[in-house]
């Protein structure tokens, strides 16, 4: 098993935080503004169709083969980071 970990900063567009393995992998990602959310999704993540993780909020989650997970913000950009536990 292999430990993968990065920030990324999202922007109002949406963009890859997490993007695919081959044989799937748990994720905790989370928001590290302290003023505003992050909306994550799959490729098409608006703010009003994504899952609004809250300022300096978390969520886990087991991504399958192949899945990706993209952020996107109401205005200007916002960091995330992640942590990835992926089968080798």
């Amino acid at each position: 098993m292999a430990i993968g970990n990065d920030q990324v900063t999202v922007g109002v567009t949406a963009t890859a935080i997490i993007t695919d393995d081959s044989d799937g992998q748990q994720v905790v990602i989370r928001n590290m503004s302290s003023s505003r959310s992050v909306f994550i999704g799959d490729s098409d993540v608006t703010i009003n169709n994504g899952h609004e993780l809250v300022k300096n909020g978390s969520i886990d989650l087991f991504l399958g083969p192949r899945e990706e997970i993209y952020g996107v913000v109401a205005a200007d950009t916002e960091t995330v980071c992640y942590l990835a536990t992926m089968n080798e």
